[in-house]
């Protein structure tokens, strides 16, 4: 009876779903239990890392930084840029840059004057120390991207799970509310040192932050140029990869080359296999659970 008040497309299409009611059970149960399995994977992952020995924690990272062998066969391209006998930012963007001036401008100029205006300030935590805030932030974030709530929500929860389980210290950006005395997370990023190189990992920001335009994915681009100043031994930034073009390209406007061969480049070590395993496996990231990257926001708050 109903069928006969739809048009005929709709009318076939819904006799043809009738037809196979009898799998709509068998469908719904095999979706739940594909997600009660990822759950518990994914729970129990969590938990293996997090009262596990440093170096399980340490494998799984390599994963997302793109270092598993598997990652090696097709590789994806990275934005990398040197920071070899570089002492200072100034340096570093006349060295690199496209446009000095320009460049120059938002780092040094437009970054403080923001964190200025909008009372931001940065601080540190290690990556296991992500909460649910810092949750919040990345389904803001992933918002923008998806429009279907349920896929954003999942989406955002393989994200935070993933940034949880890694080493790298995570820089928080706060608004402080200078009336009632409390702050806001906007936004945060993380970054890891891996060998001779700066990876610069995950970055996101509200849509308050977005729209207001805080400068904040510019303050994280100039945190990690004045980290990789100032850390030993480190002769390389990594930005990773982006599917954005608009990014690569103002990566690129930085001095960021968009290449495939970043792996051989930064972090390939006097032509050892970082994969070999034994000691050197906890010695190949310079800062752990137990040390923090060093603070540069009284760098970037000034001119």
């Amino acid at each position: 009876m109903f069928s006969s008040l739809l048009p005929s497309s709709f009318s076939t299409i819904y006799t043809y779903a009738s037809s196979y009611q009898w799998l709509v059970p068998i469908i719904s149960k095999t979706i739940v239990y594909i997600t009660t399995s990822i759950i518990v994977f994914i729970t129990s992952l969590a938990v293996t890392i997090h009262i596990g020995p440093p170096w399980i924690r340490i494998y799984f990272s390599k994963g997302p930084l793109g270092l598993q062998k598997m990652n090696k066969i097709s590789p994806k391209k990275h934005s990398i840029c040197t920071v070899k006998n570089i002492k200072t930012i100034k340096e570093f963007l006349k060295t690199h840059s496209t446009s000095y001036r320009s460049c120059y401008t938002t780092l040094c100029k437009q970054v403080p004057k923001s964190m200025k205006n909008n009372h931001l300030t940065i601080s540190q935590i290690h990556a296991s120390k992500l909460s649910f805030s810092h949750f919040f932030v990345i389904l803001s974030h992933e918002r923008r991207n998806y429009n279907f709530l349920p896929f954003t929500f999942l989406i955002s929860m393989m994200r935070f799970l993933s940034a949880s389980l890694m080493i790298g210290t995570v820089d928080e950006f706060y608004t402080l509310d200078l009336n009632n005395n409390t702050k806001t997370l906007v936004a945060w990023s993380s970054s890891i040192v891996w060998h001779k190189c700066y990876r610069a990992m995950w970055f996101y920001q509200t849509n308050q932050a977005a729209k207001s335009k805080f400068f904040i994915w510019y303050a994280t681009l100039r945190i990690a140029i004045e980290r990789s100043i100032l850390l030993p031994n480190v002769e390389y930034i990594d930005l990773g990869p982006s599917i954005s073009k608009n990014v690569i390209q103002a990566k690129g406007k930085y001095g960021f080359d968009y290449i495939d061969n970043w792996y051989d480049i930064c972090y390939h070590l006097h032509g050892e296999d970082d994969d070999s395993g034994g000691s050197k496996k906890h010695q190949t990231f310079q800062y752990d659970d137990s040390t923090l990257l060093p603070s540069v926001e009284m760098l970037i708050s000034r001119h």
